[in-house]
């Protein structure tokens, strides 16, 4: 099921992204990207989200909007389970996070779990090593370059007991309206918030961005939150109404992510997919399918564009190929090729450990090799931008002291090498950053203001200090480009145009572009067409729009500009066209 990639201009990945291997910037000179913020922020709003979750919510949009289907790759833990390690457990000691591989390749994702049971009034974390471990987990997988995948499995608030709770009357007490989880100071609200404040603890832990699943398989039968159809369990009202309470929790409690909505493919309705979505509180979507479970599968392309609708990066949260103990006799390639063609704006996908782990299946190989899958790998060195670059076009700007400039929101941001990215000065409705004479600019309605590193503040508006607008009659060739009296920049290459780096609408074998009475026209094929910069399309077929009157001689005329915009001259007795004679 292919779509269009809608979020950014395609393309945009292509500054800051070195092959299928992670970059190291434009997010800092930092052993991983996202990592080693001064402390958890809170925030109230996703927009609000402080470095680094900026960036990599960022760099996750970024890859949605890549010509071809580029995304995280990993696999979870089973470290949480109390297991000993198993052949098929990929990461089994935080030690050794940094060296573990998949059939020879570095993940770039991490999948882990905080879970309960949990014990009101003493609430403990029953993982191996306790919350210091999962810390120790996500941290040290952070900086071998993997983004944590973290899951929440708490235990149910109304019997402290954790896992799938079908009994009806335990559900009926959790979501009583007298004495639930949903109704301020009662007691079973104040277990979960007891439960929370202890995984609180946990997340502030995590010194990075990583993403978080509170409620995995929100859509399902088979845990307490989920609003899929248990006996007396909650409508997706309440489960919306138990999301927000959880998120401005953890949120006052200091805890800092990428908030992630995930659910479970199946046959149901596509509405019940977002019927748990709380928008303007979820920053990432998520779905898990396994091939174990009859129809799961063959409803990946609808719940596919009904998640992606949300305008949220899309991920596959839990990907499973085979069964609990035992592997599939389908390969993680052909997995891996059905996702591409189905789902090509998936930006991560996260294998399941035990049986349906990588290493366990067929095709891991194949799976972590493919162009698509993103793997660890040693960052080229950062160099300055090549000078007149701009944003857009570049994801990012780096200036001549390695600073690294973005654009987000309208925003100027600034990192400086090894420190975190701040907001430059002021600055609101920025369309253009520009690096150009060793100065960077900002442009906003029309006007262009310097950067001063001195005083760390914006100069006064100014024009374009690239050029002057082209002179009227420019074309290209002989020039490079043309500049006209918007201030957008012309280009072409390959027989495409380009408008300030992104191509202009559709053309093709374009062999001149011409600046003329205020009007951008390409020509191709010996006719030409006008550029409307308010439909952002080209007009109807014409002849040169500079084309000399019919019956026009030299002399005494100097030249004869004929439909096609040849050139005519005359010289000494010889005719030339376009300076060469005939």
């Amino acid at each position: 099921m292919a779509t269009s990639k809608s979020r950014l201009a395609a393309g945009a990945l292509s500054a800051s992204y070195d092959g299928n291997y992670w970059p190291r910037y434009p997010y800092g000179n930092l052993p991983f990207p996202f990592a080693a913020n001064a402390g958890a922020v809170a925030q109230s709003t996703p927009a609000l989200i402080a470095n680094p979750n900026t960036s990599l919510l960022a760099f996750l949009n970024s890859l949605a909007a890549s010509p071809t289907p580029k995304m995280l790759s990993g696999q979870h833990t089973d470290y949480f389970t109390g297991a000993a390690a198993q052949p098929w457990d990929d990461f089994t000691s935080g030690t050794t996070i940094s060296s573990a591989n998949i059939a020879g390749y570095l993940p770039s994702m991490f999948g882990l779990a905080v879970q309960g049971p949990y014990n009101a009034g003493a609430p403990t974390q029953q993982s191996i090593g306790g919350a210091a471990g999962i810390v120790s987990l996500a941290n040290t997988s952070m900086a071998a370059g993997a983004v944590p995948l973290v899951t929440m499995w708490g235990g149910n608030p109304a019997t402290n007991v954790f896992g799938p709770q079908a009994n009806s009357g335990d559900l009926t007490a959790c979501f009583s309206a007298v004495n639930g989880v949903l109704v301020t100071n009662s007691t079973i609200q104040n277990n979960w918030l007891a439960n929370l404040a202890a995984i609180a603890v946990t997340l502030n832990g995590i010194n990075g961005a990583y993403i978080f699943q509170p409620f995995p398989e929100a859509n399902g039968t088979w845990n307490w939150w989920a609003y899929g159809g248990y006996t007396n369990g909650p409508t997706a009202a309440q489960f919306r109404a138990l999301w927000t309470l959880t998120r401005n929790y953890l949120i006052s409690k200091g805890v800092n992510c990428l908030w992630c909505y995930d659910v479970y493919v199946n046959t149901g309705a596509a509405n019940t997919y977002t019927a748990g979505f709380v928008a303007g509180q979820t920053d990432v979507v998520a779905f898990d399918a396994y091939s174990d479970t009859p129809g799961s599968l063959a409803q990946i392309g609808n719940c596919y564009s009904t998640l992606l609708a949300t305008g949220c990066p899309l991920i596959i949260g839990l990907l499973g190929n085979g069964t609990s103990s035992a592997p599939s006799g389908t390969s993680y390639e052909t997995v891996l090729s059905n996702i591409k063609t189905q789902c090509p704006e998936v930006v991560a996908v996260n294998v399941w450990c035990q049986g349906w782990a990588l290493a366990a299946n067929s095709g891991a190989a194949a799976f972590m090799g493919d162009s698509a899958i993103i793997v660890r790998g040693s960052p080229p060195p950062l160099q300055p931008s090549a000078d007149g670059t701009t944003i857009p076009n570049a994801t990012q700007i780096v200036d001549a002291s390695l600073n690294v400039w973005t654009v987000v929101g309208g925003i100027v941001f600034v990192q400086p090498p090894g420190g975190p990215s701040a907001a430059a000065g002021f600055s609101s409705g920025v369309s253009l950053l520009l690096w150009y004479g060793g100065v960077i600019y900002q442009s906003a309605a029309g006007k262009f203001y310097a950067w001063n590193a001195t005083t760390s503040a914006w100069g006064p508006g100014q024009s374009d200090p690239r050029t002057s607008v082209s002179p009227d009659g420019t074309t290209i060739p002989p020039a490079t480009q043309i500049l006209d009296s918007a201030g957008h920049v012309w280009t072409v290459s390959g027989g495409v145009v380009f408008e300030d780096g992104a191509s202009a609408g559709y053309s093709a074998n374009v062999t001149e572009l011409l600046w003329y009475g205020g009007v951008i026209y390409q020509g191709a094929g010996g006719v030409f067409y006008p550029w409307n910069q308010t439909t952002l399309t080209w007009g109807a077929a014409q002849g040169s729009p500079r084309a000399s009157a019919s019956g026009t001689t030299d002399p005494p005329a100097s030249q004869i500009f004929d439909a096609a915009d040849n050139i005519w001259t005359l010289q000494g007795g010889v005719v030339l066209e376009n300076g060469t004679a005939v």
